[in-house]
């Protein structure tokens, strides 16, 4: 009746091929499920620019099927008695002559996966500068982190795709995110929400990232960041 897939890129390849055979629906980078009043199963997903939250079902067609990015739920505890069947089925599948792989490169940036990180510091669209990236990496080394950001950045040059944090990134869950400079827009939230201690430094009083901020400090991040990394060497001598 339902079928969810990880919102990687493996999984947002793979279920619409398997939505057209089957003759179904599928809901892309849905951010939460669950079943409304009347016992329907409901798939949520921003619509608009992150600006509105739309909440799709599908009555007839089945199976009910939707995209789901990871780490958006913690894991269910172990229950040692529950007991299941293990299937294991041979599938053939023969090659394609339309494709041929003319090289394979390995990709500099695989030794980060911010999935992992439990210190994350990341940088949106207020760093005025991409040299102000060293300042954010001098804080990471100091809490054993790594550096993220959210699109615009990315969409800059300044850093790779794999550190971008939010729907069209990564969803993180580390137990410590410093946001500078973050606006804190619906698509980045949804990537690092659920954080266990959410930071945030914005000259933006009414910033919407404050909302979900548990510490915040409105101050020009090129003063407060370094006072910081201040304190921080000084507490570490």
């Amino acid at each position: 009746s339902i079928v969810l897939y990880g919102a990687t890129p493996l999984g947002r390849d793979f279920a619409p091929r398997l939505m057209i055979p089957l003759n179904t629906g599928l809901t892309a980078d849905a951010i939460d499920l669950g079943y409304d009043e009347d016992g329907v199963f409901y798939q949520t997903t921003p619509a608009y620019g992150g600006k509105i939250l739309a909440r799709i079902v599908i009555l007839e067609k089945r199976p009910q099927m939707a995209t789901v990015h990871p780490k958006m739920w913690a894991p269910l505890d172990p229950n040692p008695e529950a007991k299941g069947e293990i299937v294991k089925e041979t599938v053939n599948v023969s090659a394609d002559d339309a494709y041929v792989v003319v090289s394979c490169l390995p990709d500099e940036n695989a030794e980060v996966n911010l999935a992992e990180c439990e210190t994350i510091v990341s940088g949106g669209r207020g760093l005025k500068s991409q040299d102000d990236l060293a300042l954010l990496e001098e804080l990471a080394g100091l809490v054993n982190g790594e550096i993220s950001s959210s699109r615009p950045l990315v969409d800059n040059g300044w850093l790779p795709h794999s550190r971008q944090i939010g729907q069209s990134g990564a969803t993180v869950t580390p137990k410590l995110m410093f946001n500078i400079g973050v606006s804190g827009s619906v698509q980045y939230v949804l990537g690092m929400q659920k954080a266990g201690c959410i930071v945030a430094v914005n000259t933006t009083p009414d910033a919407p990232i404050y909302d979900y901020a548990h510490y915040g400090v409105v101050a020009d991040y090129r003063k407060f960041i370094p006072a910081l990394i201040e304190e921080l060497k000084a507490r570490k001598a």
